[in-house]
Formats: structure tokens, sequence, C-alpha cells
């Protein structure tokens, strides 16, 4: 199996790369662990918050986190919850407030 495989069921699904390697086994298979490693690696070095694809963003983010706390996450019990807004970013930096955009038909 390549390590791009393996990485997509890490990454995208929580599937450990232990469980991986041995599922691959019993099918007689082995996984490119090597490749596996180094997408970890490009992940890691792109960020907790890579999806933005913003270093500021993602600073930000880590900022904000220390500042306020860890989230909880209720995805697995309940389908809707409330909560507070804390904080609002735009390009990257805290703001007070947003306007919002009006659009030109």
């Amino acid at each position: 199996m390549s390590g791009e495989l393996a990485f997509k069921l890490h990454d995208t699904y929580g599937f450990p790369i232990d469980l991986t390697q041995v599922i691959a086994a019993e099918s007689g298979a082995s996984v490119d662990v090597d490749g596996f490693e180094k997408r970890m690696e490009e992940q890691r070095t792109r960020g907790s918050f890579a999806g933005s694809g913003e270093t500021g963003i993602a600073d930000a983010h880590k900022s904000l986190a220390s500042e306020m706390g860890e989230n909880e996450f209720l995805g697995y019990e309940q389908v809707a919850s409330e909560a507070t807004l804390q904080a609002i970013l735009s390009g990257g930096k805290r703001v007070q407030k947003l306007l919002a955009a009006r659009r030109v038909r």
C-alpha cells in the first residue's frame, strides 16, 4: 500500500497506521511507511491549521487557543448545541466586528 493512501486513511478517517500495517500484512501486503512518514512530516511542517494555507491564521488560532482554552467537541453525542462566539478573525488578525458584504447581481 502506498504511503499516500496510508496517510489519507490516517489523516481523513483517523485510521491508525499500525492497524493499517496489520491488515495489510494479513493480506500479504506491506505499507510504504517511509512514504507515510514523509506525508506526516509535511503536514507537521504546514502546522495545525494547514487547511487555511496561511501561516498568520495558524498563529492567530494558536494564540486564541492558549488564551481561551480548548474547545469541547460534542459531535459524537449531539447534532446541535449552543455556543458563545469569543473571537473573530479576519485576514489572520483578531477584529472586533465584521461588516456583511453586499452581493452585486
